[in-house]
């Protein structure tokens, strides 16, 4: 008989709730001892819903309360719905958002036909010619370059001393990463576009990004690196950031090492590591960001938390490469929380959301209706 995870996880709340009955505990204990996987749930759900952590909470059903006892983002967003309630009925809540995490590495998504995403990575050089790169061996000859193509990453060799301007489009669905000729490493997030010149002559290196990127630009002193965004242009010498232009009338740039110059048309303001600029119609605004909410997309997972419907649906589009409709208008402005991995099948997702968040959903002509 198939191990019925899920059944497996209601008993692990209520073992943590200390609703549990004898019987109960007893094949839950069998279960652990002879499930590899049951065991890895009840390690993962024990981690964070621990008894402790339980009676805390109900102690202090505040927000604010309950904000100053959790010390980590992640513990924040798990428990963000047990705070809303008083009874032991939370617990079950919290667990349906802990079944976002866990439940990614079990659970597949048999019940629905597999979406497949068709698009693919294109390096366009300036005389019009494509590379397709999802296809393309690992290593690719041109006329005066020499690619190599592995692992979802690029580097390449110029073999004339004349730059050349080339585009690399990343589709939706998909991510990529770029080694340029400086050493400068540049990891590009689905639907986004990077511009940039073989070969960095001049007094400073220059590259255009349309979408999301993290940059690892290398030291060369005396020229310094400028990226070139909707409105915006961030100046640096050697460090690494995430640019996301997805909403171009509000470019967020995060900064992780180093020191970088975000200049606009209007002002500028020079960025300290932990702090995001955000540039908008009412000029550059700087705050700190949270490491795991921006750059998770970089491990192919990505968090919501307590974000419109509507917002979300976007990213979720995006990050699959295929049609995401909301039929429901009513559905646009619910607040939304869970998590997606490209690493498994849409199906997952979909079955989750369906479980956690109520919503159900339709497969039409490879595009996704959520009622």
């Amino acid at each position: 008989m198939d191990l019925d995870l899920e059944a497996i996880q209601q008993l692990i709340i209520e073992q943590i709730a200390g609703t549990i009955t004898p019987e109960e505990e007893a094949y839950l204990q069998e279960t652990i001892a002879t499930h590899p996987a049951a065991k890895a749930l009840w390690q993962d759900m024990h981690q964070v819903l621990h008894p402790g952590k339980v009676d805390e909470l109900r102690a202090n059903l505040r927000m604010d309360k309950a904000d100053a006892i959790l010390h980590t983002s992640r513990e924040r967003k798990l428990i963000f719905y047990y705070v809303r309630a008083v009874s032991i009925a939370a617990v079950l809540v919290l667990a349906a958002v802990v079944s976002w995490k866990v439940f990614f590495t079990t659970r597949t998504g048999a019940a629905d036909a597999p979406l497949t995403n068709h698009q693919h990575i294109a390096l366009q050089l300036a005389n019009g010619k494509t590379i397709d790169l999802s296809t393309a061996g690992q290593q690719v000859q041109l006329d005066n370059m020499t690619l190599n193509n592995a692992n979802k990453k690029l580097s390449y060799t110029a073999t004339t001393a004349a730059p050349q301007l080339i585009t690399l489009r990343i589709p939706a669905g998909k991510d990529y990463t770029i080694i340029l000729s400086d050493g400068t490493e540049i990891m590009l997030n689905s639907a986004s576009t990077l511009q940039f010149p073989s070969a960095f002559t001049g007094n400073t290196r220059e590259v255009t990004i349309q979408g999301e990127a993290f940059l690892k630009v290398a030291l060369q002193a005396g020229k310094p690196f400028l990226v070139h965004l909707p409105g915006n242009t961030v100046q640096v010498l050697g460090t690494s950031f995430n640019v996301n232009t997805y909403d171009s009338a509000q470019v967020k740039i995060a900064l992780v090492s180093g020191k970088v110059k975000v200049r606009t048309a209007k002002d500028s303001t020079v960025l300290k590591p932990g702090f995001e600029a955000v540039s908008g119609l009412q000029g550059v605004q700087t705050a700190p960001f949270d490491e795991e909410e921006v750059l998770s997309w970089q491990k192919g997972v990505y968090d919501f938390y307590n974000v419109p419907f509507s917002e979300a649906a976007k990213v979720i589009s995006r990050w699959y490469g295929i049609d995401f409709v909301i039929d429901n208008p009513a559905l646009n402005n619910r607040l939304f929380s869970g998590a997606i991995n490209r690493n498994k099948p849409i199906q997952v997702f979909l079955q989750n959301m369906k479980a956690t968040n109520g919503l159900n959903y339709e497969i039409k002509d490879e595009t996704i209706h959520i009622k």
